[in-house]
């Protein structure tokens, strides 16, 4: 799409009755001042294959973390997107709050009186121990801090899809399961906060949009299907970024706390492990990196 025709999507879009986001063609990146006109930095543009080069979506990412840098610890807070008086309190810990609110949310996920499959439970419980490794470690972390955030959003809209009697929440509550998995299997790299950065933007976008979610499931006007299929377009193409960043992940680093990641495939028998410093949390863990099976 050209200049001319952004500025006439933009046009109609602010003449349009209905407030609703209407997500643009991924080209309006390329033009800095239709950008902040038409969306913003407040939500995540959907990746989609073909219309932008990957890395430029990653600089996009970029981007956006500088923009919203301080919302990891606004959503740690429960404050509202409109707050803006807020400061952090003296020595927090984010991935420390993080995971204290994750494990708690886990623990809520599990009590819920619909019974979750064994794959979710196993899930859960995954998340529940990186979780206790980080709090007994009490370390900083920070793409811990945005993962154990983007987990814990997803755990409060499954409570919430469970207890839903609009439609079925079964495949909602896998696709929720899928993004748990991929931000756990990111927060299990060594990776330099620089590399971090994409996955931490990624990861804070699809925890603004659970919450937002949580917002559309409780209302009953007209509209709330139309922001519901945003809100579902933006999940979906963010979800596909944390898929290629785990491959991007696992192709250049090593995974630290588990033998192989969850959901990802063993290394051939044929492959000789390098040898590595064994970190902190393996040591609290009590035990050296052993393989097991994948979560499937």
């Amino acid at each position: 799409m050209s200049r001319l025709g952004l500025i006439g999507w933009l046009d109609d879009l602010e003449d349009a009755d209905e407030d609703v986001a209407e997500i643009p063609s991924l080209v309006i990146l390329s033009e800095p001042d239709l950008f902040e006109r038409g969306w913003g930095w407040q939500r995540l543009l959907p990746y989609k294959h073909g219309f932008i080069e990957w890395h430029e979506f990653k600089g996009y990412l970029q981007d956006y973390y500088r923009k919203n840098a301080e919302q990891v610890n606004a959503l740690i807070m429960n404050l509202k997107p409109d707050c803006y008086e807020w400061s952090v309190p003296p020595n927090f810990n984010a991935s420390h709050a993080a995971a204290d609110l994750c494990f708690r949310r886990e623990a809520k996920l599990q009590s819920l009186p619909r019974k979750l499959s064994r794959k979710d439970i196993k899930l859960s419980k995954a998340i529940q121990e990186h979780a206790r490794l980080k709090l007994r470690s009490g370390d900083e972390s920070f793409l811990a801090a945005h993962g154990f955030v983007c987990i814990m959003k997803e755990a409060e809209l499954m409570c919430q899809l469970v207890q839903c009697k609009k439609f079925d929440p079964t495949n909602f509550i896998s696709f929720s399961n899928q993004i748990r998995r991929s931000a756990l299997n990111l927060m299990l790299h060594n990776v330099d906060k620089s590399t971090a950065i994409p996955a931490a933007a990624a990861m804070v976008g699809l925890a603004r949009e659970a919450k937002f979610a949580r917002y559309v499931l409780a209302r009953e006007d007209s509209e709330s299907y139309m922001d519901h299929d945003v809100c579902d377009m933006i999940r979906e193409g963010t979800a596909a970024v944390l898929t290629m960043l785990e491959k991007e992940f696992a192709r250049d680093t090593t995974a630290s706390n588990v033998g192989v990641l969850l959901g990802a495939p063993t290394a051939r028998k044929s492959e000789e492990p390098e040898a590595r410093t064994v970190t902190k949390d393996e040591k609290l863990a009590g035990s050296s990196l052993q393989p097991s099976e994948p979560l499937k």
